[in-house]
């Protein structure tokens, strides 16, 4: 069985901090949160996430700039980025049906449907690499065992 996702809230606004903490949990998510992203900061150094939802428009902005700095630099952590106003990108973004980032953050259904569509890429592509280091160890192994008989043969 599969380990539940981890999930890192970071937003100043404390009701959707606990909103989103709350509908999270009871899908079965491990949820931590931050209200600051120099909190978050210091909670992605201890621990390792799958997502992390930052609001980009909080009290400090370069915090903000840091931590989405910062997450580049942690690989496998998808970022849901959060704004309170629309934008025309937010606008396209939904039409196109892509609205992965850059999403209002009092649309919680869209942003759970975000933290789901990304789970289950990186799940996938967890699946895909761990093929590919089975194919390869069962090809290793095949190679070292002409090897050594091929050795023997010699000896």
């Amino acid at each position: 069985m599969e380990k539940p996702g981890r999930i890192l809230i970071v937003d100043d606004d404390n009701q959707i901090r606990k909103v989103l903490q709350t509908k999270l949990r009871l899908e079965g998510y491990y949820v931590e949160t931050a209200d600051s992203a120099k909190i978050g900061i210091k909670k992605t150094d201890k621990s390792q996430f799958n997502v992390v939802i930052i609001n980009v428009r909080s009290p400090e902005p370069n915090g903000t700039k840091q931590f989405t700095k910062t997450l580049k630099t942690k690989p496998g952590i998808c970022q849901v980025i959060v704004k309170w106003h629309p934008t025309l990108q937010n606008i396209t973004a939904k039409e196109n049906n892509s609205a992965y980032s850059d999403l209002l953050k009092y649309d919680v259904e869209t942003i759970l449907a975000a933290v789901r569509y990304q789970l289950r890429k990186q799940s996938k592509e967890k699946k895909c690499t761990d093929e590919k280091i089975d194919m390869f160890v069962e090809t290793r192994i095949t190679e070292l065992r002409a090897e050594i008989d091929e050795a023997r043969v010699q000896t």
